[in-house]
């Protein structure tokens, strides 16, 4: 083989490289693998990396990870238009994605576990954060993946490390949404919410039991001030349909009075008065606080 890549854009690159995965075409590959565009690429390494993930063949995954930079698996990657993510956070999204597609979820996330663990094995970071705070464990605990939250766990991935939906995220004032982000904090936090119970038997010989009892405190309490801000938000939000509503009949009886022929003030008139901003009184706003 003769032809070079040196002149083809980097998505070119990558096309051809996939399209070799997919038909099985062993000896292309091997030939675009070893060319110097593709290796100084970091580009091309990442996702012909993510392509790789989920190919049956391991072939593709073990020459790529022999040639790979340490920067394509340490470094993150953009996944779409504004969203950086990892190589470990990708394959624990995947399965979150596919998990209820797919007819045995359970070879599905075997078969990830096999992939994961050769990319840890190789240097990807178990606690790399995205500008989120989402690490690869709280993606795994999102996914509801038990077999890969351990095999990060095993790879030294931080049980209360990660933030997803940090603080410094908030550009707005309002209690409800500053709740909404507050609410889980790491990777344990989401576990003891998530519907899967034995995510947390997981993380067990990674916490000491005071740490564990902290934690659970410390959700309550979230979960306390949760409830709070969201009853008082329920409280706004009838006390503006109670206004909307009072509205709504006044303007009836506005458009009932301009009817009206026989009424014994002009149409302007009465609109004017029917019209004007009833005055509530603020416990109806706090009467059940």
């Amino acid at each position: 083989m003769s032809f070079s890549l040196s002149n083809l854009p980097e998505e070119v690159v990558l096309n051809r490289l996939i399209r070799a995965m997919q038909h099985h075409n062993k000896a292309v590959f091997n030939h675009w693998i070893s060319d110097t565009r593709v290796t100084k690429s970091l580009y091309i390494y990442q996702h012909a990396l993510r392509a790789a993930v989920y190919m049956r063949d391991d072939f593709y995954i073990h020459r790529l990870l022999e040639k790979a930079p340490v920067d394509a698996l340490k470094k993150p990657f953009l996944d779409h238009e504004s969203l950086w993510t990892t190589l470990p956070i990708d394959i624990c999204r995947m399965f979150q994605a596919a998990r209820n597609r797919v007819s045995k979820p359970e070879a599905l996330e075997c078969f990830l576990e096999r992939r994961l663990n050769l990319m840890l094995q190789c240097g990807a970071d178990p606690n790399a954060e995205t500008d989120t705070g989402r690490t690869p464990l709280i993606s795994a605990v999102l996914a509801d993946a038990p077999r890969l939250c351990a095999c990060l766990l095993t790879w030294g991935a931080t049980p209360l490390s990660g933030a997803f939906f940090r603080d410094r995220q908030l550009k707005c004032p309002d209690p409800m949404a500053a709740s909404i982000l507050n609410y889980p904090k790491n990777a344990y936090e989401w576990a003891l919410l998530s519907p899967d119970k034995s995510l947390v038997s997981v993380f067990d010989p990674y916490l000491s039991y005071e740490e564990k009892i902290k934690i659970h405190n410390n959700l309550l309490k979230k979960q306390k001030k949760y409830a709070q801000s969201c009853r008082w938000a329920d409280k706004c939000l009838l006390g503006g349909c109670g206004l909307l509503f009072f509205l709504a009949i006044l303007g009836g009886l506005s458009r009932c009075a301009k009817k009206d022929t026989n009424h014994q003030a002009p149409p302007t008139q009465v609109s004017e008065r029917t019209v004007q901003m009833p005055i509530l009184s603020s416990s109806f706003y706090t009467s059940e606080r």
